[in-house]
């Protein structure tokens, strides 16, 4: 059996998964506008393209993953 965390721990594991959430959050973000931000992705249909398949792949995989059983 594994020892129980002392309230201290807990407190540092909730703050690395405040400080994992806000750092995620903010890469999605900006990584999400990436496209809006740069005329050079917004004129060329390639990149467009490509970011599109890419988000679609991710949606695919998510959808096969979460209809898996546990």
């Amino acid at each position: 059996m594994g020892e129980v965390p002392t309230d201290k721990e807990k407190t540092a594991t909730f703050w690395l998964k405040i400080a994992s959430i806000a750092v995620l959050g903010i890469e999605a973000f900006v990584g999400g506008m990436m496209p809006y931000w740069s005329s050079k992705c917004r004129k060329n249909p390639k990149i467009l393209g490509v970011g599109n398949a890419f988000a679609a792949g991710v949606f695919i995989g998510i959808a096969f993953l979460h209809i898996l059983p546990e």
